[in-house]
C-alpha cells in the first residue's frame, strides 16, 4: 500500500499545474488584454531544422542523431515558471538530476521570436533531457506497478493518464504504445492485462535499458518504494482538470450525419461535400470497430477519421479568416476610390479588424492547434497594423496555399474539381452594398465556433492533434550528453 500510495503521488505532482495551460484566465482578464498580445503570447514558431543543426552542432547528440528525431521535442512556446520549478523538483531515480538554473527557467518562459535562439534551442535541449529524466523514472514505476499484486487497474490507468498529462503540458510526445495502454485501461479496467503483458513489458524493458545508457538511471534503483511525499497525497481542490478521456477521443458527436459542418463558405469556392463522402466512409470503418470491441486494442487502425475531423476545422478557421481579409481588403480599395477617404473611415476598418481579433483570441482557448502553419497565421494576424499593410496579402497567400493543400488530400486527381478561391465578384458586389459586411463575416466565424465547440465540448482540438501526432519510436529515448 506504501508503493501505492507513493506511486499516485508522484504522479499528482503536475496537479498544481493544471490551472496554468494555456489561455486559462478568467473572461474579465481575457477581455481587458491587448488581443495583439493574447495571440503573441500563444503563437510559437518551432525552430527550423537549420536552426537546430546549427545551435547543436558540438554537440554529441548532433553526431549521433539525426535532427528530424529531434524536432518533434522542441517547442517555441512560453513554459509557466511554476512548472519549470516543479520539474526541478520532481524525485527521479538519476544519480545526477538535471537542474534548470534561474536563468534558464527564464529563457524558457521568454518569448521564442525574441532574443538568441541558439541559446533557446540549447536550453530546451536541456529541458527535453529532464523531461527524459523524469520519464524514466516513470518507466521503472510504471513497470514495477504491473507487477504488484496490491496495484489494481484503476491506480495504473491513474498513473499512465498522469503520465500522458504531464507530457501534454511539456509538449513532449508520447509513445503511441503510452496511448494504447492507457485507451485499453480506460475501456477494459476489469479485463485483465496477461495477454498484453509481455508485449508492454518488453517495451518497458528496452525503454529502461536505453535510460540507463543514457544515464537518466541510477545502476540500482533501490529507493524505489521510498518515493513518497505527502505534499501531493491528494489532488488540489477547484483546479481544471486535463480534458481527456478514451471515449471522447472517438468524438462520437461527430458521427451523426448533421454533427460536423462541410458547408459552402460565402465569398469562397470551397465545396465541402468532396470531403464528406470520404468521412462518411471512415465514420463508418470506426464505428464497425467499436462495436466490435476492436477501438481499444487498435485505437491508431482509422486514425484517419479523427485526420478529417481536424482539417475539416483547420480549412474552416483558415477559410473564415480568408474571406474575411480579402473583403477587409475589397473594402479599404473601394474606400480608397472616393475622394472622401477619410481619417474616420480608416478608423472605423481598424476597428473591425481588431474585432476579428478580439474574436480569434475567444476561441483560441479551444480552437489553438500547435502547429507551425496556424501559429505563422497567428503572428501575421498580430502584426497587421494598417487597413492596406502589406502583410494581409502574404497572410492570405498563406491561407489559401493551406486551404487547397487540405482539399487536395481528399480529392482525387483528374475529377474536375477546381481550386479554393476568392469569388470576387461576390465579395465586390457585397462590399459596396452591405456596409455591414464585415461584421456579418465575424457574425458566421463566431457561429461556426460556437457550434464547434458544443460539438467537441469534451475535447479541444490542440488535445486531438496531440493525440494524432503520436510519436512511433517505441524504442526512442531522449538521448543525454
Amino acid at each position: 500500500m506504501k508503493f501505492q500510495l507513493g506511486l499516485i503521488s508522484l504522479a499528482l505532482k503536475f496537479v498544481f499545474y493544471l490551472s496554468t495551460e494555456v489561455s486559462g484566465d478568467g473572461e474579465d482578464d481575457y477581455i481587458r488584454k491587448s488581443g495583439r498580445q493574447q495571440i503573441i503570447r500563444m503563437a510559437a514558431l518551432r525552430p527550423t531544422a537549420s536552426e537546430i543543426t546549427s545551435a547543436m552542432s558540438d554537440s554529441e547528440i548532433f553526431r549521433n542523431i539525426q535532427v528530424e528525431d529531434l524536432q518533434q521535442f522542441f517547442y517555441g512556446g512560453q513554459y509557466p515558471v511554476e512548472f519549470i520549478r516543479l520539474l526541478n523538483g520532481y524525485k527521479t531515480l538519476s544519480s545526477e538530476p538535471i537542474q534548470l538554473s534561474d536563468e534558464e527557467i527564464t529563457t524558457l518562459n521568454s518569448n521564442y521570436n525574441e532574443g538568441s535562439k541558439t541559446n533557446r534551442i540549447l536550453t530546451q535541449l536541456k529541458f527535453c533531457r529532464k523531461m527524459q529524466e523524469i520519464q524514466c523514472t516513470n518507466i521503472v514505476l510504471l513497470k514495477f506497478s504491473l507487477s504488484e499484486i496490491e496495484s489494481s487497474l484503476d491506480d495504473i490507468a491513474k498513473y499512465v493518464y498522469n503520465m500522458i498529462e504531464m507530457s501534454y503540458r511539456a509538449r513532449f510526445p508520447v509513445s503511441e504504445w503510452l496511448w494504447k495502454l492507457y485507451i485499453h485501461l480506460q475501456c477494459y479496467k476489469t479485463t485483465p492485462l496477461e495477454e498484453h503483458s509481455p508485449e508492454i513489458n518488453e517495451t518497458l524493458r528496452k525503454l529502461i535499458t536505453l535510460c540507463h545508457e543514457n544515464k537518466y538511471l541510477k545502476e540500482k534503483s533501490d529507493d524505489i518504494l521510498n518515493m513518497y511525499d505527502d505534499k501531493f497525497q491528494c489532488f488540489v481542490k477547484g483546479k481544471e482538470q486535463f480534458p481527456l478521456n478514451a471515449k471522447n477521443l472517438l468524438v462520437e458527436s461527430m458521427w451523426a450525419s448533421s454533427g460536423i459542418a462541410f458547408e459552402d463558405f460565402p465569398g469562397l469556392t470551397f465545396k465541402g461535400y468532396i470531403i464528406y463522402g470520404i468521412f462518411e466512409k471512415e465514420i463508418e470503418n470506426i464505428r464497425y470497430q467499436y462495436n466490435k470491441y476492436e477501438w481499444a486494442t487498435e485505437p491508431f487502425k482509422h486514425k484517419k477519421y479523427l485526420e478529417i475531423i481536424l482539417d475539416v476545422l483547420k480549412a474552416q478557421f483558415y477559410g473564415y479568416v480568408w474571406i474575411f481579409l480579402v473583403s477587409y481588403q475589397k473594402i479599404v480599395a473601394s474606400t480608397k476610390e472616393k475622394l472622401n477617404y477619410t481619417a474616420e473611415m480608416r478608423t472605423s476598418l481598424q476597428s473591425d479588424y481588431e474585432r476579428l481579433l478580439f474574436h480569434v483570441n475567444k476561441v483560441l482557448f479551444f480552437a489553438y492547434i500547435d502547429e507551425q502553419l496556424f501559429n505563422e497565421v497567428l503572428i501575421l494576424l498580430s502584426e497587421i497594423y494598417e487597413p492596406d499593410d502589406k502583410k494581409i496579402s502574404h497572410t492570405v497567400d498563406k491561407l489559401a496555399k493551406e486551404v487547397n493543400h487540405i482539399l487536395g488530400t481528399y480529392i482525387k486527381p483528374n475529377n474536375g474539381h477546381k481550386v479554393a478561391e476568392i469569388d470576387t465578384k461576390y465579395v465586390e458586389r457585397h462590399c459596396k452594398t452591405d456596409p455591414e459586411f464585415l461584421r456579418n463575416q465575424l457574425g458566421m466565424f463566431r457561429k461556426f465556433f460556437r457550434e464547434t465547440e458544443e460539438r467537441q465540448v469534451k475535447l479541444k482540438l490542440n488535445i486531438l492533434s496531440f493525440y494524432i501526432n503520436v510519436n512511433r519510436s517505441v524504442d526512442f529515448v531522449f538521448p543525454n550528453i
